[in-house]
């Protein structure tokens, strides 16, 4: 089985987190976090800024480290690396729509995450308050 390194950020903007739609992905499990591969010679933090970048047109300010999550798909291994990336304002460039659903705490588990994905929200819905102190953001 061959092993895909990737990474996502958990934009947080105004209380809610960002969840994007996968477009290679049919089926109502189609919601994962923005992000995208680590190319060769790429940090995870250099790759998230360029995926971000290209994909919504974000600019990154800071970024942190959060966790690395493991997942096995039948046809490969995902190694993902979980960056939060504090974003004011991030609410107002991107709206709701079919591609894109801003989440409160409550309401991480009312769409269809990715395998891997599911696992930083449910992170997430029981860390929310550590992960998005203040002195975090």
């Amino acid at each position: 089985m061959h092993a895909v390194r990737v990474v996502c950020a958990v934009i947080y903007s105004g209380g809610k987190i960002l969840a994007t739609r996968r477009a290679d992905v049919e089926g109502p499990d189609c919601w994962e976090f923005a992000g995208g591969k680590i190319e060769a010679g790429e940090t995870s933090e250099q790759a998230c800024r360029r995926e971000l970048l290209e994909e919504q047109g974000l600019s990154l300010g800071v970024l942190w480290y959060l966790d690395t999550i493991e997942h096995d798909y039948p046809d490969f291994h995902l190694s993902m690396d979980v960056l939060v990336a504090p974003l004011d304002g991030a609410r107002e460039s991107i709206a709701d729509d079919n591609d894109h659903r801003w989440l409160g705490r409550g309401e991480l588990l009312d769409i269809g995450w990715l395998a891997a994905d599911r696992r930083i929200a449910l992170m997430l819905g029981t860390l929310w308050d550590r992960i998005f102190q203040e002195e975090h953001l």
